[in-house]
């Protein structure tokens, strides 16, 4: 669990993640982060939320982790992440119009076992991942290579949310998975990389129920809504080579982690 403790004062935002520690973010940044006020890949005309959860000890099926997840969707691209960091936005918003609002802001942010996010674009067939080690507002990205995935549409069908759904299945990443996709909602994407139906996919899952995306609500996105379909502003590039590197460092020495990062010049540290 993480506490961020967002004061006016100073222009500044204190992000508590260890005692010792308190990372200071430039006020300007994270007003760019809130109003998305950057050049855009491609702006996303809807989104699709999905309930997540892993079965990663098959002797505790009945403990899955889980968590929310979304996926924006464009034209020719999407971006799949956590949903929770729209929780802690929406949070922002909602104290700071509070009438009794007097510029300091507490939020609760819970870490989950979801570290990485993609970004697909099927036009120009690319694939970003995004990494996140200590919170999701400290992520690195690259290049990965785009994967398609061989999809076999049968003929059953099935309603979810109001929508028909057709049955498909597909191989990837050593799994047998089932999606059900919608051709009621015209995007060919889904969850995670998963993509190439012609239709939005709604509920997926691995033949040995480990891995399961759940329909969980699907939004139209209104020109107040802005999002854009592109790497945030507060995330840097990294090689393959230097994720591992850091996350090591992180998990060995939080202390040396923090010193590495502020000479990345992406935050400055302070002892509390």
């Amino acid at each position: 669990m993480l506490t961020l403790r967002i004061c006016a004062i100073f222009n500044s935002i204190f992000i508590g993640i260890n005692p010792i520690y308190v990372i200071i973010l430039f006020i300007n940044c994270f007003l760019c982060f809130l109003a998305q006020d950057f050049v855009a890949q491609e702006r996303a005309l809807a989104k699709i939320q999905y309930k997540f959860s892993h079965v990663n000890d098959t002797n505790k099926r009945d403990q899955p982790l889980g968590d929310e997840v979304v996926t924006y969707l464009g034209k020719v691209s999407s971006f799949y992440k956590r949903y929770s960091d729209e929780r802690v936005k929406e949070s922002i918003s909602a104290q700071g119009l509070l009438p009794d609002y007097t510029g300091h802001m507490t939020l609760d942010m819970s870490t989950t076992a979801i570290k990485k996010f993609y970004i697909l674009n099927s036009k120009e067939r690319n694939t970003i991942e995004l990494e996140s080690i200590s919170s999701s507002f400290d992520a690195y990205y690259r290049a990965v290579p785009y994967e398609s995935q061989d999809w076999k549409i049968g003929d059953e069908t099935k309603e979810i949310g109001g929508y028909l759904c057709q049955k498909a299945m597909g191989h990837f990443k050593g799994r047998v998975y089932v999606a059900w996709f919608t051709t009621e909602i015209p995007f060919p994407f889904g969850p995670w990389k998963l993509h190439g139906l012609p239709g939005l996919i709604l509920t997926v899952e691995d033949i040995l129920q480990k891995v399961k995306c759940e329909f969980a609500g699907f939004d139209l996105l209104e020109s107040k809504d802005l999002f854009f379909i592109e790497v945030p502003f507060y995330v840097l590039k990294a090689s393959e080579k230097e994720i591992p590197k850091l996350k090591d460092i992180f998990i060995n020495d939080q202390g040396e982690y923090f010193k590495a990062l502020n000479a990345s010049n992406k935050i400055t540290i302070a002892n509390s």
